[in-house]
């Protein structure tokens, strides 16, 4: 790791280690301990560092690089995915990978991976012969490096039953981006005619549950990156003036964009048109666009106005709805991210009715996404609570907070979180700030909150996708709690295979029963993210109703609270590509038990489970599938300490609490 790339949090653990060796060993020996990796594809290879004893490896065999005890690994494979996870996870775990060309200490030094904080994932270079992995934050620690081929997407080939992502928002959106062109949507594009989808046709036939008579505009499209959004969108005037508004909970009329991924548009009240820069467009490209998307195969339905949220979760072709926005209860408008100041008002207060809404959904097998938020007054300064939130402070809300896989944390967002997405420079639509300048392929980036919820969203559509893949579903939709269930003769097919539908490192995985529940689907992203390191807070302290405080008696130095920040981890999406795959294979693997859950760092579970119960406490609904399910809490006074603490606090509140509040306007930026 370059001295210009050194983490603020390595340092103090670096000295203490290199002081310590020093004084063992005497000497340094530039020498590393070798591991040669299984020969059989896919096959791991494992080691044990210990920065306590040596040998040490120093400056990554280079000037100006940093030290760490490391094991050197030959013969890797360029263009592999590789991935290294700490076996047993600890507080001070981070491991770099350095590749060569050559024996490190004596070959040409390629690249260094050390963009995150814990394990470490990504693709090997070209021409590397050889790594070295190296463990720089003073700790001990089993690893497993693992190489895997590298495969253009997962999925047998066939028939698809497509997964539906729903992105409401109170502003307007795009249609015309690449993201959205049909002709460009995955499975178009692959060697598979049998995965085709004819975007021209009535989605009914694609589309179980899919409702008749809705409308289907004729746009202009372009798949020419060069050719302005202006000037298809000049030549559409009588489509656009046929977009008519529904009223507060039906619509009058439910469109789509015919040859686009668009298979549902509604406006409630809302302006449906905006440009490529709009937080709408935005939002739905890194959910399910063809390019920046975490579920690229997924199709979209696009709700302007948030008061259609409501119509969004009772459509049992939906699987997912993504919302990035949220009542304020201020008298100064939000600040964004992009710096625009705008309130909106509608019938969206904390009645009540959005948390029944969101319970039904759920029970019935959708999941509702929400953006935690970016801080008090959207300024990152200060968190806010979720909990006094009807849309995301229920038990059964995916509730997003911001992280960046790289290790940083934003104190500023939402707390508590169930996980969290990346918060800062996402890639996503944009372009020029003069719409009229902005072409179909334009690029920009997304932030905040609202861009990690439909990143989340869509990696939660992906493993609903993967799972109707594994179970040959060509059903699609949710009912009863379930979005995918095995064909009959893909379940002979299992079962003549033997009792055990799962593989060995995880017996009971998600489909061992040939179903797939939307808990399920919600539990395996938390189990297979990985782990935020844990760290200990500053400040941490005063009432839950000030700005951005914890309980009041929270510990202020013993307690670690990774999870307190961030949820199970940080979802990484797009932030780092060449990691993607590798992350949508585990997740393939994870859910026919190809793979174990990550470690998860200890106490996670029994946070989990007191921010579960005391969600349960103040929006009350009948709700079996949190974390707390009556079960009485075994929680240890030291490592415990935040979750006795938040315990001890949410159960002087009064039952229901949250569930009976005025209206709020209902704000939206880059949460």
């Amino acid at each position: 790791m370059p001295k210009s790339a050194t983490r603020p949090r390595a340092r103090l653990y670096m000295l203490a280690a290199g002081l310590a060796l020093a004084l063992v060993l005497g000497v340094v020996s530039p020498v590393a301990q070798r591991l040669k990796p299984a020969d059989a594809v896919d096959g791991d290879v494992h080691g044990h560092i210990n920065t306590a004893v040596g040998p040490m490896i120093t400056a990554f065999c280079t000037t100006g690089g940093q030290g760490g005890v490391g094991w050197q690994v030959d013969g890797v494979r360029p263009g592999w995915l590789f991935s290294v996870t700490a076996d047993h996870p600890a507080a001070t775990v981070d491991f770099d990978v350095t590749f060569f060309n050559g024996a490190p200490c004596g070959g040409v030094r390629l690249k260094t991976h050390y963009n995150r904080a814990g394990d470490e994932y990504a693709v090997v270079p070209p021409n590397s012969t050889s790594a070295l992995v190296t463990l720089n934050t003073g700790a001990n620690a089993d690893f497993t490096y693992r190489e895997l081929q590298q495969l253009a997407d997962v999925g047998p080939s066939g028939h698809h039953s497509p997964t539906v992502v729903a992105i409401v928002e109170p502003n307007g959106f795009n249609p015309y981006h690449v993201d959205f062109l049909g002709s460009e949507h995955p499975w178009n594009k692959d060697a598979d005619s049998q995965n085709d989808i004819d975007f021209s046709a009535d989605p009914g036939g694609y589309v179980a549950g899919y409702p008749a008579g809705v409308t289907a505009l004729p746009i202009h499209l372009s798949s020419d990156p060069t050719t302005m959004v202006e000037s298809l969108r000049s030549q559409d005037t009588d489509a656009w003036n046929s977009f008519t508004t529904s009223d507060t909970d039906h619509p009058a009329h439910i469109f789509r964009f015919k040859d686009t991924k668009i298979i549902g548009a509604v406006r409630f009240g809302a302006s449906f048109w905006a440009d490529n820069n709009a937080h709408g467009t935005r939002s739905a490209a890194v959910a399910a666009g063809n390019i920046h998307g975490t579920c690229p195969e997924c199709l979209v339905v696009l709700v302007a106005g948030t008061s259609g949220f409501k119509w969004a979760t009772q459509q049992s072709w939906i699987d997912v709805v993504s919302n990035s926005y949220e009542s304020r209860w201020n008298n100064l408008p939000p600040v964004n991210a992009e710096g625009a100041s705008f309130t909106v008002r509608d019938n969206l207060g904390n009645d009540g009715t959005i948390a029944e809404a969101s319970r039904q959904a759920a029970i019935a097998g959708q999941s509702v996404v929400w953006a935690g938020g970016n801080g008090v007054l959207d300024s990152w300064d200060a968190p806010q609570t979720t909990y006094s939130s009807s849309m995301k402070g229920p038990d059964w809300v995916v509730t997003v907070g911001a992280g960046n896989d790289d290790g940083q944390d934003y104190l500023g967002s939402g707390k508590p979180v169930d996980i969290s997405g990346p918060g800062n420079g996402y890639p996503s639509t944009g372009g020029d700030a003069d719409f009229r300048k902005q072409t179909v392929a334009g690029t920009g980036t997304h932030s905040g909150t609202s861009n990690a919820t439909p990143v989340v969203a869509g990696t939660l559509a992906k493993i609903i996708q993967m799972g109707r893949d594994l179970l040959g579903d060509e059903t699609g939709g949710h009912s009863g709690g379930d979005v995918a269930r095995a064909t009959w003769a893909r379940r002979r097919a299992q079962t003549a295979q033997g009792p055990n539908w799962c593989g060995a490192a995880n017996p009971t995985c998600p489909l061992d029963d040939g179903v797939l529940s939307r808990k399920e689907v919600e539990q395996t992203l938390f189990e297979n993210v990985l782990p935020w390191p844990v760290r200990v807070p500053t400040i941490l302290n005063g009432p839950l109703n000030s700005p951005g405080g914890g309980p009041a008696g929270a510990p202020i130095a013993t307690t670690p609270y990774g999870y307190y920040y961030v949820g199970h981890g940080v979802v990484g999406g797009l932030q780092d590509p060449s990691r993607l795959p590798l992350v949508n294979l585990h997740l393939w693997q994870a859910l026919q038990g190809d793979v174990a859950p990550y470690p998860r760092p200890a106490a996670e579970h029994n946070w989990m489970t007191v921010d579960s119960k005391c969600r349960q406490h103040l929006w009350p609904g009948q709700w079996a599938d949190g974390y707390y399910h009556g079960q009485a809490l075994q929680l240890d006074p030291v490592a415990d300490a935040l979750a006795i603490a938040w315990n001890d606090w949410c159960q002087q509140v009064p039952e229901g609490a949250f569930d009976q509040l005025p209206d709020a306007p209902t704000t939206a930026g880059s949460h």
